[in-house]
Order: C-alpha cells, then sequence, then structure tokens
C-alpha cells in the first residue's frame, strides 16, 4: 500500500496541470447535459408498463377515452341555494374564457347548471331538459326539488346539505398541461380569497403538476442551505478556508457529472432524485474529512512535509474510503433491480454520484492542498485536531468492557425492533406527497366527506351481443345491487339510472325495448351532450358497459383483494359476461406489492453484500461479520422508528433503508480499519480498542455532526416525505456512529 500511495500521490503533483484541465473541460461538457434534464412527477409513469395492473387501467382508458380532467370544489359558507349556483356557473364561465395561443384552454366544464336530463316532450316524446333551467326562474323550492327528483345526475356535484358544490374542468389536449394549469389557478386563487367560500381543486393531472412546480422551490431553497450548513461545520472542523472550498468545489464537480450523465440518458428529474444533491454533499465531504483530518495529523503534529504526509494519509485511509464508497454505492446501488422507476433512478446516479465524489476527492484534494500556504501559527493548527480526553476513554472503557450496559442495550433494541416492525405500514397514494395543509389533502377530505369515498376503480362488462334488451340491463341491475350491498363501498355510477329514467317516461317501465332502443342508436337525436354522456358510459358496438366503483379510503384496506371478490361473483353468477377490473384505487395496491418487494429485495442485497464485500476487503468473514452487525441494529432500529412513530413507507421513504445500510456502515468500516492499523502497537486488544475510540473517535463524531445536519435541512421541505427522510436519515447516522462506537470494541474485545 506505501508503494501504490506514493505512486498515486507523486503523480497527481507531476500531471496536476493537465488534470486540471481535463477537469475544467468535463465541467463543461457535462454542464452542457445539465440543460437537457427535464421534470417529470407523473406517478402513474414511474410503474414498469407490464403491470398488469396498469395493463388493464390503459386498456380501460382506450376503451372509454377520458380527457385530463381537474375538479372544482367550493365550499360555501353562507348563500341561498340560488345564489350558490349562480356563482358555479359565473366561474365555469371565468375558466372557460381561457385562451392559450387562440385556442380554448378547456374543452369544457361539467357542473350542476349544465347537468340535463331526460323529459317528456318533444318529437319522439323525450326530450333533454336541464336540471336547472337557463331561460326562465324558478323558485328555490323548484330548483331544489329537480335536484332531489334527480340524484342519480345531480348528488356527485352537490352534497346533501347544498353546502359544497362540485365543478370538472376538462382540459384541452392539443394545448401543454402546465400552460393551461398556470392560467386555471390564477383564476383558482382568486376564487378562493373570497371570504363566504373555500375553494378547493384536485386530480392527477394537479398532483403532478403541484409536485414539480414545489419540487423545483424546495431545491432552490434546500440546495443552498444544505451548502451553508456544510460550509459552516467544515469550517468548524478545519478552521482552514482552502479545506473547506477544496471539499465542496470537489462535490459540485461530482454533482455536475452525475446530473450530466442523467441528461444524457434521458431518466427525468423526479421528486425522489431531487434529493440526490442534498445527500451527496454531506456523504461526499465526509471522505475529505477523514483525508484531510489524517493529513493535518501527520503534516503539522508530525511535522512532515507535504508528499509524505499525503502518502502516510493514503496509506492509512485509502483502503476504508474505498471500501466506505463501495459500500455506500451498495447500499443505493441495490434499487437497480426495483420496478419503481423513481426509486431504480435514484439508486442508480446516487450510486454514481457516490463512485465519483471518491474518485474527484483522491485526485483533486492533493492539488488543492498543493497550494496550500504554511500556516503562520501551525501549533495552533495542530490543536485544532481535537481529540478525546482521557478522563472520557477512561469512562468509555468502564462502561463498555466492565458493566453490563451492552448486554440490556442489545436487550432493549431487539424489543424495539420487534414491536416497530410490526407497525410499519406502506402507503403509495400520490397524495400522501403532500402536506395535510395543502389543498389536494384539503379536496380529498372534503369529497370522502361529502361525496362517500376517494378512491376509484371501474368494472367493464362485455357481452358477445348488443346490450339493447331489458333482461340484460336488469342483470347489470342486479350486478349494481350486489356491488352496493359492500359496507365499504361509496357509491356505484352507471348509464342505468339514465336509461331507466328514458324508459319511464316512454313506456312506464324501468325498462323497454323502445327506451333502451331510443337512447343507445338514436345516434345524436338528443344533442351532442347526451351522445357523450352515453358514449362515456358504453362503447360505440353497444358491447360494453362500465361500472364507476367508489370506494371509502380505509388505510391498509386491499382494493384488489374486494375487486377480485366482485369480479368472481359476477363470473360464476353471470356467465355470459366478460367480466375486466381496473383503475386508480387497483394501480396503488399494486405500487404497495412493488413497494414491499422493492424494500424486501434491496435490503437484502445490500446486506449480503455489503458483508461480501468486507469480508473480501479486509480478508476475513470474521471481521466482515463483526463490521456488519452495527449496521445491521441501526437499521433494524430506524426501520422500527416509522413503525412506532406512524411514519408510511412510500416511494420517496423507501429509500431511507437502503441510505442506512449505505452511509451507516462508514463509521463501522473507519472503526475496524483504525483498530486493524494500529493494533500491532499494542499488547492487549481493550488497550488497543480505547486508542482506537481516542483517534477515530472524534473524526466520526466529526462525520456524524456534517453528513447528519446535512441530511437534517431537508425538514425544512414542503413535502412530508422529504422531511422524514431528513429526519431519518439524521438519526439513523447518530444511531450507526453510536453502535460501531459500542459494540464493535465487543466483538473485538476477544480477537486476535
Amino acid at each position: 500500500m506505501d508503494k501504490f500511495s506514493g505512486y498515486l500521490v507523486r503523480s497527481i503533483i507531476k500531471y496536476r496541470i493537465l488534470i486540471i484541465i481535463a477537469t475544467l473541460i468535463s465541467i463543461a461538457v457535462f454542464g452542457y447535459f445539465n440543460t437537457k434534464i427535464y421534470v417529470d412527477n407523473e406517478t402513474m409513469k414511474s410503474v414498469p408498463e407490464t403491470l398488469k395492473e396498469k395493463i388493464e387501467f390503459k386498456k380501460l382508458q382506450e376503451t372509454f377515452k377520458t380527457p385530463f380532467i381537474l375538479i372544482f370544489i367550493a365550499e360555501f359558507e353562507k348563500g341561498s341555494l340560488t345564489e350558490k349556483i349562480d356563482s358555479i356557473t359565473a366561474w365555469s364561465n371565468r375558466f372557460e374564457s381561457i385562451v392559450i395561443d387562440s385556442l380554448k384552454a378547456l374543452s369544457g366544464t361539467t357542473h350542476l347548471g349544465k347537468i340535463k336530463t331526460p323529459a317528456k316532450g318533444g318529437f319522439f316524446g323525450i326530450k333533454g331538459e336541464y336540471v336547472i333551467p337557463r331561460k326562465k326562474q324558478v323558485s328555490e323550492y323548484d330548483t331544489r326539488k329537480r335536484i332531489k327528483e334527480n340524484p342519480e345526475f345531480t348528488k356527485a356535484l352537490i352534497s346533501e346539505d347544498e353546502s359544497v358544490f362540485g365543478m370538472v374542468l376538462s382540459l384541452n389536449p392539443e394545448i401543454d398541461r402546465p400552460l393551461i394549469l398556470d392560467q386555471v389557478t390564477v383564476i383558482f386563487n382568486q376564487i378562493d380569497s373570497y371570504s363566504s367560500v373555500k375553494a378547493y381543486l384536485t386530480g392527477a393531472t394537479l398532483t403532478s403538476y403541484i409536485l414539480n412546480r414545489e419540487m423545483k422551490k424546495d431545491f432552490s431553497i434546500l440546495l443552498p442551505l444544505c451548502l451553508l450548513v456544510a460550509a459552516t461545520l467544515l469550517y468548524f472542523i478545519f478552521k482552514r478556508i482552502l479545506y473547506v472550498a477544496a471539499s465542496l468545489i470537489i462535490i459540485a464537480i461530482a454533482l455536475i457529472w452525475t446530473f450530466g450523465i442523467l441528461g444524457i440518458s434521458g431518466v427525468p428529474f423526479s421528486i425522489v432524485t431531487s434529493v440526490i444533491p442534498i445527500i451527496m454533499f454531506p456523504v461526499g465531504v465526509a471522505n475529505s474529512i477523514h483525508v484531510l483530518k489524517t493529513y493535518s495529523r501527520h503534516r503539522w503534529q508530525h511535522g512532515k512535509d507535504f508528499t509524505d504526509s499525503f502518502i502516510e494519509t493514503y496509506t492509512e485511509l485509502i483502503r476504508p474510503i474505498v471500501l466506505t464508497s463501495v459500500t455506500t454505492f451498495i447500499g443505493f446501488g441495490s434499487f437497480v433491480f426495483s420496478e419503481i422507476s423513481w426509486t431504480r433512478h435514484f439508486g442508480i446516479f446516487t450510486g454514481i454520484g457516490v463512485m465519483l465524489s471518491l474518485f474527484l476527492t483522491v485526485i483533486l484534494l492533493p492539488i488543492f492542498v498543493y497550494y496550500e500556504p504554511k500556516p503562520k501559527k501551525v501549533k495552533e493548527l495542530s490543536e485544532s485536531n481535537v481529540n478525546i480526553s482521557e478522563g472520557f476513554l477512561d469512562r468509555y472503557r468502564k462502561i463498555i468492557f466492565e458493566s453490563p450496559f451492552c448486554k440490556y442495550l442489545l436487550l432493549s433494541i431487539v424489543i424495539v425492533c420487534i414491536i416497530g416492525a410490526l407497525r410499519v405500514r406502506f402507503e403509495s397514494n400520490p397524495i400522501s406527497l403532500f402536506s395535510p395543509k395543502s389543498t389536494i389533502r384539503k379536496s380529498d377530505k372534503l369529497i370522502e366527506k361529502y361525496f362517500k369515498g376517494t378512491r376509484f376503480f371501474y368494472i367493464l362488462l362485455t357481452h358477445k351481443e348488443e346490450i339493447t334488451k331489458p333482461y340484460q340491463w336488469e342483470q347489470v341491475d342486479s350486478i349494481i345491487h350486489y356491488i352496493k350491498q359492500n359496507e365499504n363501498i361509496g357509491n356505484v355510477s352507471s348509464i342505468l339510472p339514465l336509461l331507466n329514467k328514458t324508459c319511464t317516461i316512454l313506456s312506464d317501465k324501468p325498462l323497454s325495448n323502445a327506451g333502451i332502443s331510443l337512447l343507445l342508436k338514436a345516434k345524436g337525436l338528443f344533442g351532442k351532450s347526451f351522445k357523450n354522456l352515453v358514449n362515456s358510459w358504453i362503447t360505440s358496438d353497444r358491447k360494453t358497459t362500465k361500472l364507476s366503483i367508489t370506494c371509502k379510503n380505509i388505510p391498509g384496506f386491499k382494493y384488489t383483494k374486494l375487486a377480485d371478490e366482485m369480479k368472481n361473483h359476477i363470473t360464476k353468477n353471470y356467465p355470459e359476461w366478460e367480466v375486466k377490473v381496473a383503475g386508480p384505487a387497483l394501480l396503488i395496491d399494486s405500487m404497495i406489492s412493488l413497494l414491499i418487494k422493492t424494500q424486501v429485495s434491496s435490503i437484502t442485497l445490500a446486506f449480503i453484500s455489503v458483508f461480501l464485500v468486507l469480508s473480501l476487503l479486509f480478508r476475513s468473514f470474521k471481521i466482515g461479520l463483526f463490521t456488519t452487525i452495527p449496521m445491521i441494529l441501526s437499521t433494524a432500529t430506524v426501520y422500527a422508528l416509522m413503525g412506532l412513530l406512524n411514519v408510511p413507507i412510500n416511494m420517496v421513504t423507501v429509500v431511507i433503508v437502503n441510505t442506512c445500510i449505505g452511509i451507516g456502515i462508514d463509521y463501522s468500516i473507519h472503526f475496524t480499519a483504525g483498530y486493524i492499523f494500529i493494533r500491532k502497537n499494542f499488547s492487549s486488544n481493550i488497550d488497543a480498542l480505547v486508542s482506537n475510540v481516542g483517534n477515530k473517535g472524534a473524526v466520526i463524531m466529526f462525520n456524524t455532526l456534517v453528513v447528519g445536519a446535512g441530511f437534517f435541512v431537508l425538514i425544512f421541505s414542503s413535502f412530508p416525505p422529504v422531511r422524514n427522510f431528513g429526519l431519518f436519515i439524521f438519526l439513523s447516522m447518530v444511531i450507526s456512529s453510536a453502535f460501531a462506537l459500542i459494540f464493535l470494541p465487543i466483538f473485538f474485545k476477544n480477537y486476535k
């Protein structure tokens, strides 16, 4: 190792000008590709295309083509029914007046003032009539009566107590959605500012839009904050501006390279990959801390020259810093097999960033320090390398080696891990990414309260023949009746109410040949709105009809199981119907299964890989095992704390445990490497271990402080999962370093 370190350091200094030029050129090239990165937070895109639930959902969307929509909700504090309807109509007109590049931004809106129902009259004895008449004034009593007489058409747009009204905004597919949403939110904010109404806006389209917007805002605040915290702590540690600048510049270059590769690959920037810079700053400077602290010890305490000091530093540290980077790479890289693209991309590019940080630290750090002027007060610089006091080490020896403290601590950890692991829950609903105070979350609660649920899926019923006979629709009615009996179902929507009303008007029967034939075969007879309404529920060949199932929002409930039960019942009792089920609720359920699968497989792969790498590079399975155990204990503890504190594992927090593994193992590696390096100088294992705590303990604590604080800034994020990520990584750093200093001495006490 001495020869390799000597050759490496001398080569770096000899070719430093070429290295600097090559680095500057690479910054320009990769910087250009940084400009090619695009943001995309559409959660459904993170699910694999081969997933059965996603394939079925796409088929549903192809069968019943639906535009991108927004749901506007208004909660009135006062006002008459007529005033509220007038307000909704006026707001609808404002939304529909939005024009972008000479095109109308919305293809239309749906609200109580636009609902039409069948009524007596017209050439065929039936006509379309607005529930709320447009051309004549009606009393509030009559308006309320007309709404209650048509619950099948109005209940999704007005609450029973008449305080909440809904409106569906259909977006023009020819215009970029962000441009439309920019204009819609301006009007929405104006409406929301009125004192007598609380406005809400929701929908899958809005979810990705807000994620993109808030993520950019987070990124612009958190990255500079992380940089400031890291710089402050580094200066506190080194008292040398050059060391601080060198450490941060190296990580900045690594980031430019990493995101240049991201831009070249065409991978989108998401809420998960947005935390990569926040990770790389504290993780990347950890190597610089170890190298510069060790270099300072050799240079200023031992009085060696620059070259010898760096050769000694690399002789002592090359193995541990390579090990820590490789194991960190493994911790993040274990996501490479994840089926969720967000976590897979996060793992791949974080791993790449970690290895680039290692490479640049080893190559560039000697060049920065080479130009360091000799300090005027060498003694003060030497004394800035804080060591742990003898008094602390004496107490440490007694607690670790002479008291039962470790046994009781281990027992407590096992109990906490068992209890906490049983309470861990998984959540993949995209709204869980938002704060409870956000309009998305508030809208979800309001819809759940007034409209009986916020989880949806669809059942497609296909018959071999055209569905134009009364007995076929009677079977559909029976199926709907069966579904409604389930206590977890809030509502079932279909074309059946429209058929029933049409048939009753024409023949005084809920279902008749004349009514069915007139509605389903006379295309466009009652106008465009009725034609569009019919086509949204039954295919043009009149062989497939759709049932929309609204479910109550029940945490932990298996909607796929409910859907399978319904499908099996229909298939068994109505064999002439072909049944398919699909929808967001089922897709979200499948994402939870993928999250669990991702968590189990990535943790298993990370543990095994880390153990094998440590065993190989330390040339001992026993040392590999000893070094891995504190990391396993700390990871299990963090996992248990997530359960105890009711923090769900979702598409963001799923990376917490692997980050704990990848970064937490660093402390054990540096402790083990330091012990092996100095063991030969002591006759007693315990003396060597205590001395190692004195040498490495301060560096490990500084490392924990910088890395932990770097992650802790994430608690200022506007997204709860990102805040949880920062908090638990900070906790994991503290726990990992503490466990390394507590348990490793016990393991190595009797090891020769």
